[in-house]
């Protein structure tokens, strides 16, 4: 009996007890890696967007990362408690911030684009550009519940109102590739073909080697160029095909290297590609370059909207829909280079803001200096004293 008494009274007292230091670590380190992926996110966004459309945007989002900053620091020195609310305060700053960033930016241009966009599609008659835009529709529509959900749930619950604050950028962003992608469903057969063009073109500039034996040619020369052996074929991409790499850059030598039997199913992959868009077949066309070409739809929206804005004759500027396609797949809009060569840029908002960053609580090396003189002063002190009551 008293066995059994004090086996309780032991489970009593451990389930009132604190818990221990390894849970606390546990939860921070969560909770840190959770905000980290949160303020990664919103850093594309404000980066793109913030400046000149949201008031104090470098302030709110410095404020952001410098309560997150201190506490990974308060988690490097084991002080999980104030690493634990600095977090909190940094999630605090950063639901505001996302609620500014969903309303004025994502919700709004993507009505805006979309609105912009649909004249056209729904005259072209196109199904499937039509599907896309009611897609586009649709997925704002459920951005806007994301952002409502947000505001409606418990103002503590901070992580969770982040997280659905993005599920909704992220929906407001489909919605603008699918208004993207119905543009380029809507278009007429000839600049359908220019866009596949346009992608083929730079595709090739940035080293790729499928149908380049085709890029630039007229229809002629394409028929002429199909009717060649694989021998004529390799003859004239030796010839046009830069030197090897070094022989020491081993790496670098493979991946020039081709296998005699992939070359043979590139040469017959080019020209059913090229037969396809002679006979504007673009959807049996674009099934075999998704093979040879990496991330194609982003290539292929990024076609259309340069063909588009060359055309003119149109009440839309289709250059400033290049930031909204980089910011759908998560990229930095450099306007120096992105809108020439398709790279995304790499210094973000975050990279300008960072140098300002500083540990709350850091003691000033003034301070620490005149605390020095001041202990070594009163060692001086003792020390004479010391001295005073041996003699």
């Amino acid at each position: 009996m008293r066995a059994r008494n004090g086996i309780a009274l032991i489970l009593v007292l451990l389930s009132i007890t604190p818990a221990f230091p390894f849970s606390d670590q546990t939860t921070t380190e969560r909770i840190l890696g959770e905000n980290r992926e949160f303020i990664e996110f919103m850093n594309i966004c404000v980066t793109n967007f913030g400046k000149g459309r949201i008031e104090n945007m470098n302030e709110k989002f410095t404020k952001v990362y410098q309560y997150h900053f201190n506490g990974q620091v308060g988690y490097l020195q084991s002080d999980y408690k104030n690493a634990f609310h600095h977090v909190r305060e940094s999630q605090r700053n950063h639901v505001d911030l996302c609620g500014e960033v969903i309303s004025k930016i994502y919700l709004e241009d993507s009505k805006v684009i979309l609105d912009k966009l649909a004249p056209e599609i729904i005259k072209s008659k196109n199904a499937r550009a039509r599907l896309y835009l009611t897609l586009g529709y649709r997925d704002r529509a459920v951005g806007r519940n994301f952002q409502t959900i947000s505001d409606a749930s418990n103002p503590k619950l901070y992580s969770y109102k982040i997280f659905r604050y993005i599920e909704g950028i992220k929906m407001a962003r489909r919605a603008k590739r699918y208004g993207f992608l119905a543009l380029y469903e809507s278009r007429d057969t000839k600049t359908k073909r220019d866009i596949f063009n346009n992608l083929l073109e730079e595709e090739n500039k940035s080293g790729n080697k499928f149908y380049k034996r085709f890029s630039g040619k007229s229809d002629k020369d394409i028929i002429d160029e199909m009717k060649k052996e694989n021998e004529q074929i390799d003859e004239w991409e030796k010839k046009d095909t830069p030197p090897p790499a070094a022989a020491g850059d081993k790496i670098a030598k493979e991946e020039q290297d081709e296998s005699k039997v992939d070359r043979r199913v590139r040469h017959r992959k080019e020209k059913l590609v090229a037969k396809h868009l002679l006979y504007s077949e673009f959807d049996r066309a674009e099934d075999v370059m998704r093979e040879y070409i990496k991330d194609f739809n982003f290539k292929l929206i990024l076609s259309t909207l340069k063909v588009m804005s060359k055309q003119g004759g149109s009440d839309v500027d289709y250059n400033t829909y290049l930031i909204h396609h980089f910011d759908n797949y998560a990229r930095v809009f450099d306007p120096q280079k992105s809108a020439a060569t398709g790279e995304e840029g790499q210094r973000t908002l975050l990279d300008e803001l960072i140098p300002s960053i500083r540990v709350i609580g850091d003691i000033k090396r003034e301070s620490v200096e005149e605390d020095v003189k001041q202990i070594k002063g009163e060692k001086q002190e003792d020390k004479k004293e010391a001295e005073g009551s041996v003699k």
